[in-house]
């Protein structure tokens, strides 16, 4: 398993490197689910009452910088990857 590689920007928010995944899918209560098309970076806000939340810095078509905030509450996250090989690393 490779070694996770961390963006630390201006605000001090740690990045973890996700470029491996093709998309990830998160699937919230009620059947309401946000997909995020070529993810790049993930930092996770901790909260261990309330659950945790994501930021998701991604990629468009045109090769731009789009970020989405994704707030607790979702039941479950599904991805794929690139290369098999590379699953999960951090």
């Amino acid at each position: 398993m490779a070694k996770d590689t961390l963006f630390i920007d201006e605000a001090g928010l740690k990045w973890h490197d996700i470029a491996n995944e093709l998309w990830r899918t998160y699937t919230f209560p009620g059947g309401d689910i946000i997909t995020i098309q070529r993810p790049k970076k993930l930092h996770v806000s901790y909260d261990p009452v309330n659950g945790d939340s994501h930021r998701v810095i991604a990629e468009t078509l045109d090769g731009k910088p789009v970020v989405h905030d994704v707030r607790r509450g979702w039941l479950t996250i599904k991805w794929q990857v690139h290369d098999e090989n590379r699953v999960y690393e951090f």
